[in-house]
């Protein structure tokens, strides 16, 4: 058993949140989730020695012996929070795997999320399409895996007709979503009496990929896990926020597009795609590429592919038109293999007055305010301030339009979408 294990164990058996606990012992939150999630495997003496006596049920200092530590030298506790101490071995996963390709750029969102799934019985993945929320997701099931008492279930979402076509009503209509493959598995997961431990304690995760056009559905299987499943917790990936009154949001930005980062990950994939290929005297013209397909992981893996072909002066110019660039793996799904498809997908889920508003915020440089679109909107449209405001609202809950909460909120359009839309 791990020590992260064992932490996690006797935190979550006196109810305490991660912050909780760093209140006490006085170790950062963030050492805490790194030690939980299994990124740090060899902690500071000292440090444990603080987190031990925070959690030692006497108050007292136990101190931290790594050659001789066993579960009975902890606490009972942790055997009474379910944990086994001769299981070494994962339990099942059924589902996806995360990508065998380097994970660049999201270590802190990593850590972080992890942090977030282990404290809330269900956290929603939002952001646009292509900014990484499923690799995120199955990176953070994939730390918590070890950790569990019971299996992952990654169950994809994006094949299944919209609700708008076709309404899913019940469980057992997202249980069949993955195509039967692992239903079996899932249908006894929610038919099975709980297991010991409390809600308290995490001991299965679902994952629930795809699901924006699927809110009703998507927020009902979660609620139905919550409520008669204690100890699983439920992940959900979608561009679009679902009515999951219990979920902790957890938005998902594109890279910095001038970081280090986005520089890396795209370099990172043509050493992947074309191992021959030099652009060791072209770094200013990459660089350029980055920022204007700024920082969406997807985009900048497409921006590799098409290298294999079209050289990087020509790529990185407008008239090239990027907003066209896509891939034809069939692993994927048909609207994830290019930009375009990603963002006709997103329309596709809203209605018209939403789509006439979005061709106006096309016309509008970015950065804009929202006066700035109630100005245009005026002359352009037969909407009141009230209906403006709740279109901008609704697109934003999309993903199509990104505010920044300054002291004045502005708004602005990825390219892909301005390009699409006008």
């Amino acid at each position: 058993m791990s020590l992260g294990v064992v932490v996690q164990g006797l935190r979550s058996q006196k109810g305490w949140t991660q912050e909780e606990l760093s209140e006490k012992s006085g170790i950062s939150i963030r050492t805490i989730r790194n030690l939980e999630s299994g990124r740090i495997t060899n902690p500071r003496r000292s440090s444990v020695d603080l987190l031990f006596a925070a959690l030692d049920e006497s108050g007292g200092h136990r101190p931290y012996r790594p050659s001789s530590l066993r579960l009975a030298d902890l606490a009972p506790a942790v055997q009474s929070a379910g944990f086994d101490a001769l299981r070494t071995g994962a339990r099942p996963w059924h589902g996806p795997r995360p990508p065998i390709n380097s994970f660049i750029g999201r270590e802190r969102d990593l850590a972080t999320l992890t942090g977030t799934v282990l404290d809330n019985r269900v956290t929603m993945l939002t952001g646009p399409g292509g900014v990484g929320k499923t690799r995120l997701a199955l990176a953070a099931a994939e730390s918590l895996h070890a950790h569990l008492d019971g299996p992952v279930f990654v169950i994809g979402l994006g094949a299944v007709p919209a609700e708008s076509r076709s309404p899913i009503l019940d469980v057992d209509d997202l249980v069949r979503a993955d195509g039967g493959r692992h239903g079996i598995e899932l249908s006894a997961l929610l038919n099975a009496p709980p297991t010991g431990g409390g809600a308290s304690i995490m001991q299965s995760l679902v994952v629930l990929d795809n699901a924006e056009h699927l809110p009703q559905g998507a927020a009902m299987f979660a609620e139905h896990l919550v409520r008669e499943r204690p100890g699983t917790h439920v992940v959900i990936t979608t561009r679009r926020s679902v009515p999951a009154p219990s979920a902790q949001v957890y938005e998902v930005a594109p890279l910095p597009a001038d970081s280090p980062d986005a520089l890396e990950l795209l370099l990172s994939r043509v050493r992947s795609t074309c191992p021959a290929l030099d652009l060791s005297h072209d770094l200013d013209a990459v660089r350029m590429l980055c920022s204007h397909l700024e920082g969406i992981p997807r985009t900048i893996e497409f921006a590799a592919e098409k290298l294999r072909a079209i050289p990087v002066s020509r790529l990185v110019t407008d008239a090239f038109g990027t907003h066209e660039l896509g891939c034809a793996d069939p692993s994927t799904l048909p609207h994830q293999r290019s930009l375009s498809g990603s963002v006709r997908w997103s329309l596709d889920l809203l209605d018209d007055r939403h789509r006439t508003v979005l061709r106006e915020l096309a016309e509008i440089p970015s950065p804009f305010t929202i006066d700035e679109v109630e100005r245009v909107l005026a002359h352009h449209s037969d909407l009141s301030s009230t209906e403006i405001f709740d279109v901008v609202a609704e697109l934003v809950e999309n993903s199509l339009v990104h505010v920044c909460h300054g002291r004045e909120y502005t708004y602005h359009l990825l390219a892909q979408v301005r390009a699409f839309v006008s």
